[in-house]
């Protein structure tokens, strides 16, 4: 959850702000989530994170806190990933600085089919992290291209990569033009709270956990004032279609999903599955 708030734009800007020292800090985490946080900057994975300077300001903003003992959590059904942290922190230094400093880059890949791309030209737009798959990807878009298209690569398939000089019209153009891409690729979810579900006192409680499910999606939240209704649009990929029903599940009875049928139909089946396995151990 407390990842999920930080995807949030507004409260990542937040957060940067005060890193910056240009605002103040009001991320909504509660103490249990500020003492875990304490306690992954001292992790070697959060280099894939953030940078050196971020960990120092964070830190020091968490210095009252007391230290949380992390050898008590217990992490289930944990695959195990199919490559090596360490073998793409270089790598993925590079594509974040890359992005945050508006360049494009050169670089050379291996393809699933174990073909080699060198010295291919591009943009990089956005580092993705797929949690069924266990695997960092960068999504780009090749340069000088007469009909773009979104390219996605796992970083563990990169042999090299290089940072070149962009000019501001032309990462202007490319920004454009993945935003573009990317948006051909969503598709909308339309969710609605189901208030019966919900008690009473409990209602504003339930909301703010619904909305800080879905915050690390593109959406929209409809509010009808005269009914208290809320419907949620979720905006996802392909990619993230595993992760939303994720939260789907997370929130039970508490939502319903009205439209695309192919998540209501995934639902149905989940839920077919799970009686499946627990009549068969009974």
């Amino acid at each position: 959850m407390m990842l999920e708030k930080i995807h949030s734009y507004e409260l990542k800007k937040q957060l940067l702000q005060q890193v910056d020292g240009t605002g103040p800090f009001t991320l909504p985490i509660t103490l249990f989530e500020k003492r875990w946080l304490k306690s992954m900057l001292d992790k070697n994975e959060i280099g894939l994170f953030l940078t050196d300077k971020t960990v120092v300001k964070i830190k020091s903003l968490l210095s009252t806190y007391p230290d949380y003992d992390s050898s008590v959590l217990l992490e289930k059904g944990k695959a195990k990933p199919v490559f090596r942290e360490e073998s793409i922190e270089g790598i993925h230094r590079t594509l974040r600085q890359g992005i945050s400093h508006k360049k494009a880059f050169v670089i050379s890949y291996q393809l699933k089919n174990g073909e080699r791309i060198e010295g291919a030209e591009g943009f990089p737009y956005k580092l993705e992290y797929y949690v069924q798959k266990q695997q960092w990807y960068i999504l780009w878009v090749e340069k000088n291209h007469v009909n773009p298209y979104l390219i996605s690569t796992p970083l563990h398939n990169i042999e090299n990569v290089v940072i070149q000089d962009l000019e501001e019209q032309d990462y202007k153009q490319y920004q454009g033009k993945a935003k573009k891409l990317i948006q051909g690729q969503k598709k909308c979810a339309t969710i609605v709270m189901n208030t019966k579900a919900f008690q009473a006192h409990a209602f504003e409680e339930e909301k703010h956990r619904i909305f800080y499910a879905f915050s690390c999606f593109d959406k929209e939240i409809v509010y009808d004032k005269a009914d208290n209704f809320y419907e949620i649009r979720v905006y996802y990929r392909e990619t993230e279609q595993y992760n939303l029903l994720q939260k789907i599940r997370m929130l039970g009875k508490k939502i319903i999903v009205q439209e695309p049928e192919e998540l209501r139909t995934a639902m149905k089946q989940s839920a077919i599955n799970a009686l499946e396995r627990y009549s068969k151990n009974s």
